[in-house]
């Protein structure tokens, strides 16, 4: 019986020691990082974008009463765009309308390119006033080959209220864009009825594109 006693305190003291060298064993490390897969960024570019023609109708000594310019907000930064040079791309687009009348129209040409390392689908684009003034509503199928929108003070279902009509033409909805590359787009504005006598608009445009890969 001392024997078997003896036998059975070594298996116990043995058995201890292999729980203290499982426990050990059994201890964890953290291990942290970050792996970069890849960014999606898309902009304006500048100085590429540009307005094709800017003005019609009356002119006083020579020159057109309405004018139209373009400025850029949010720089992403600078690239070298195939056939293009390189380029300054901005996140905003912002148009200004000065001295305008009704039936006045512009053709701005805008130039979209991907600043970022994996491929994108454009989805459509945010067109608002600054201001606050007016509203914008989109009243076609982007899938139908272009966007038509109006800005407008009351009761957008009226057309009598449509101030100025902004249709983003040359550009489709799912076009991709890869790293490096560009595509082209046409902003046609043209003022109604309503709009005041040589007075000044003031719209910006976004553009909106998802991964590829992605659906919405």
């Amino acid at each position: 019986m001392k024997r078997i006693g003896l036998i059975s305190l070594a298996l116990v003291l043995a058995l201890g020691a292999l729980g203290v060298g499982y426990a050990a064993w059994t201890d964890h490390v953290t291990i942290e990082g970050t792996v970069d897969t890849g960014s999606l960024s898309i902009g304006f570019l500048s100085p590429r974008t540009h307005v094709v023609w800017d003005q019609t109708g009356p002119k006083k000594d020579g020159e057109h009463i309405a004018t139209v310019e373009i400025d850029f907000e949010g720089e992403i930064g600078v690239k070298d765009f195939l056939g293009l040079g390189d380029q300054t791309a901005y996140e905003k687009l912002l148009v200004t309308i000065d001295g305008a009348f009704p039936q006045w129209e512009t053709d701005i040409a805008f130039y979209i390119g991907s600043m970022g390392t994996i491929p994108l689908h454009l989805v459509d684009f945010d067109i608002y006033d600054p201001d606050g003034v007016l509203e914008f509503f989109w009243v076609s199928d982007p899938s139908s080959g272009a966007w038509s929108g109006y800005f407008y003070a009351v009761d957008p279902a009226d057309p009598e209220n449509w101030i100025l009509t902004v249709t983003v033409g040359g550009i489709n909805e799912g076009d991709q864009i890869h790293f490096c590359d560009w595509d082209k787009g046409d902003l046609i504005i043209e003022l109604h009825q309503p709009a005041e006598q040589k007075h000044t608009y003031r719209f910006v445009v976004e553009i909106n594109a998802i991964q590829w890969n992605k659906d919405e």
